[in-house]
């Protein structure tokens, strides 16, 4: 990949943690109100912006593209270019971006507010190993 693709990419995921970092503390009530929209908005961005990072860097070394962001980020660990612990937290972060996006089901708000503290961490842990590897 090439170095100013994935820079331009890390930038992204970092201005985004900037704004969720804002929201780590909100209390659930305040969340309720048209706050959880925009954390909702930026937790798919984080997961868009990470896995369309990640397929750019697979294709640039003659990897097979995953069909899913899910699959992207499992595929991510098991090249070591993320610890597996992290690329699971990142698959299951896709899996609630898809509800959110393709709203299957009803979305459990509680879970979304529970979500922002874990979300900084996991993001600025990708981004690390990103730029670690």
């Amino acid at each position: 990949m090439s170095p100013k693709i994935t820079k331009e990419k890390i930038e992204k995921i970092f201005e985004y943690l900037k704004v969720l970092e804002k929201y780590q503390d909100i209390s659930y009530e305040d969340f309720l109100t048209d706050t959880h929209f925009i954390v909702e908005r930026v937790l798919e961005l984080l997961v868009n912006t990470s896995a369309d990072l990640l397929m750019h860097k697979m294709a640039l070394v003659g990897e097979s593209i995953p069909t899913t962001m899910r699959t992207t980020f499992l595929r991510a660990g098991e090249l070591n270019w993320i610890p597996m612990d992290l690329a699971e937290n990142l698959a299951n972060a896709a899996g609630m971006r898809n509800l959110l996006v393709h709203g299957y089901e009803k979305v459990d708000l509680k879970i979304i507010h529970k979500s922002i503290k874990p979300a900084l961490k996991d993001f600025t842990d990708f981004c690390d190993s990103i730029l670690t590897n």
